[in-house]
Formats: structure tokens, C-alpha cells, sequence
């Protein structure tokens, strides 16, 4: 009589965790489940700490190489603040992971580290929020906003052309945001004009 008052947490204590919820094929037996913290943190500090400090310390080294190197008698006028002259100076310097700050301008050169950001909390609100609260879906239409709004009033790209790829991409980002909106506030039921629109917007 005494076993039948134990419940499934007392049994297997992992089904507290998200990580057996999800994946009920994980065997309660697994010694793994309870290190999977510690390897969740790990990973967590290598993403959101580590690599944004990496990142931040090759642009400031490599921007300063660029500019240093760019510069020669002669050219006393030079400002790399200047998007043409800055254009100029990247053609004649091209160092190792120029990719991280070459497509913006001088003033933006940090703008990977954002967008670096931004794709980190989409997947996390994705990953972490959403298989346990419906909260996910407006959420992530408020960080598209945010970094649609931050690229519309910046505008960190060298390249017009490249602004503008990026400006459409962000607001096609948003509304997609808002129509996941409107399927969720319809409890699923799609609008037949938003299924088109959507359809269109990912293509």
C-alpha cells in the first residue's frame, strides 16, 4: 500500500526535467540526465559570452589594421569615417575574416555582434519559450520589430544595394511575425488571404 502513493516524479525524478518531457524516449536510467545542465550552461557561456567577445576582439583588431594600412603620405586628407574613402581602404586591405565588419560602415562596425544577437534570442524564445507558452509567437514578432526599427534608422551597410536586401529581409522577418500572430489569435485557422501571403514572403 505504501507504493501506490508514489507518483512518476518519485519513480523517475528526470520527468521534472524539459529534456525528458521532450524526449520521453530518454531512459530514466540515464546517468546523462543529470549532467545535462551543466552542458546546457557550458554551452550557453560559449554562445552568448565567448563567442560575442571573439567576435568584438577580431573587428576592433582587424578595422584598426585596415585603417593603419590604408594610410600613407600624402593622404592627410583621408577620413575612414568617409563611406568612400572607408570603401576605398577595404579594397586595398582584405585580412583574414573580413566578412565580420567589411559589408558595413566604420561607425557600424560592431553591427555583426548585433545581428549575431538577434539570431541568439529568435532561437533561444524558439528552443526555450515556445514548447512551453504561446508567448513565444508575439515575442518573436517584438525582436524582429526591434532590429527592423534599429536597421531603418541606422542604416550600418556600405552598399546601398546591400541596405536594401537587408531592410526587405527584416520586413519580411516582421510580417511574418504578424501573421503568425493572426493564426494564433485565430486558434490555427488560417485566413486564405494570409496563406498567400506567407507563402510569398518565405519564397
Amino acid at each position: 500500500n505504501s507504493n501506490s502513493t508514489l507518483t512518476v516524479k518519485d519513480l523517475c525524478p528526470a520527468t521534472s526535467l524539459s529534456r525528458n518531457w521532450q524526449n520521453p524516449e530518454v531512459s530514466c536510467e540515464d546517468e546523462s540526465v543529470g549532467y545535462f545542465f551543466f552542458a546546457a550552461a557550458l554551452v550557453l557561456v560559449v554562445y552568448l559570452i565567448c563567442i560575442p567577445l571573439l567576435y568584438r576582439k577580431l573587428i576592433y583588431i582587424l578595422t584598426f589594421a585596415v585603417y593603419q594600412r590604408s594610410k600613407y603620405p600624402g593622404r592627410e586628407e583621408y577620413s575612414a569615417l568617409r563611406p568612400d574613402h572607408w570603401l576605398v581602404s577595404l579594397a586595398m586591405v582584405r585580412p583574414a575574416a573580413a566578412t565580420l565588419y567589411e559589408p558595413f560602415l566604420l561607425s557600424h562596425k560592431y553591427y555583426s555582434l548585433l545581428m549575431l544577437g538577434h539570431r541568439l534570442v529568435v532561437v533561444t524564445v524558439i528552443v526555450v519559450i515556445s514548447p512551453f507558452s504561446a508567448a513565444a509567437i508575439p515575442l518573436i514578432l517584438v525582436v524582429h520589430g526591434i532590429a527592423c526599427v534599429f536597421l531603418l534608422y541606422f542604416k550600418p551597410y556600405l552598399i546601398p544595394l546591400e541596405q536594401g536586401l537587408a531592410i526587405g529581409m527584416a520586413i519580411c522577418n516582421v510580417l511574418n511575425g504578424m501573421f503568425a500572430v493572426i493564426v494564433w489569435q485565430q486558434d490555427g485557422e488560417t485566413p486564405a488571404y494570409a496563406t498567400g501571403i506567407y507563402i510569398f514572403l518565405n519564397i
